[in-house]
């Protein structure tokens, strides 16, 4: 190992000491925190600084906490592959987050570093950028969301993300309209939405239980989906919405069909807890 790096390494695990030899004293470690922000840019620093702050967040951090989420954006060479560092920096933003914050999370909505690691990264960047964007400006927090979920090729197949957070922006924002769509084109074989997990379309439907009985049966049967996600997601809103005899015949008829002894089984014990 060269000598610099070695160097390098014992410095970041001597401040990393420190740091946690200051628990005690929270103002003292948070002063040390921001000390190590302004002057780091170690990867294995940096994640401890903002845990840190997470817990003390103050708006006297904002310029400082800008400033290293542009150092840290692309250039030349990567300086936060995947993201994480500045997906840590936004949730310490999100705390105090206001107008002036709104590039920032725009930036992080829009990152697209893809790697060959990660061809979609940094999926945890996009998804914190629009978490934050949504506690600040509601409507453009809906319209990133859309964007987000027009682009499935753009959201990881083993988390989902950033799709499986936009769908619960779309939903905690009440924009049942855009859910409903992405919904019904997703539980098409042909939709727009036909690349999108079936974890998000699922999650998409759970946050229509306030749907119409009617749009709800629509929805259900223009399913050509056989997965197992999505039909205990239809389960769930099922029984989620007020008392309906339409929605009733449809969860009757579904266990007196089902051959999913797994989702028969969740179904009666979600009834039970109902």
């Amino acid at each position: 190992m060269p000598a610099g790096r070695r160097s390098s390494q014992l410095d970041a695990r001597r401040a990393l000491d420190r740091l946690r030899a200051m628990r005690g004293d929270r103002s003292r470690q948070r002063e040390f925190a921001i000390e190590l922000l302004e002057q780091s840019d170690s990867p294995e620093v940096l994640p401890a600084v903002l845990d840190v702050l997470a817990q003390q967040p103050g708006s006297d951090l904002r310029p400082l906490l800008h400033a290293k989420f542009a150092a840290l954006e692309p250039g030349p060479r990567k300086r936060d592959p995947g993201g994480f560092v500045r997906a840590a920096i936004i949730r310490v933003l999100q705390a105090v987050a206001g107008p002036e914050d709104v590039p920032v999370f725009e930036r992080a909505i829009a990152a697209y570093e893809p790697t060959p690691a990660d061809t979609n990264g940094p999926t945890i960047l996009r998804a914190a950028g629009l978490v934050a964007l949504a506690a600040v400006d509601a409507r453009s927090a809906a319209l990133q969301a859309v964007t987000l979920l027009a682009r499935p090729d753009r959201s990881s197949n083993m988390t989902g993300e950033p799709a499986l957070t936009a769908v619960r922006v779309l939903a905690a924002l009440g924009e049942e309209m855009a859910l409903y769509l992405f919904a019904l084109a997703g539980l098409r074989p042909l939709g727009v939405a036909h690349a999108t997990s079936p974890e998000v379309v699922a999650e998409a439907v759970r946050g229509l239980s306030s749907l119409p009985a009617s749009h709800l049966l629509a929805m259900f049967n223009v399913s050509s989906s056989n997965d197992a996600v999505i039909e205990a997601a239809f389960i769930d809103v099922a029984i989620e919405h007020s008392p309906d005899a339409a929605l009733t015949t449809w969860l009757a008829t579904f266990l007196r069909t089902t051959r999913n002894d797994d989702l028969y089984a969740f179904a009666v014990t979600s009834i039970v807890a109902k």
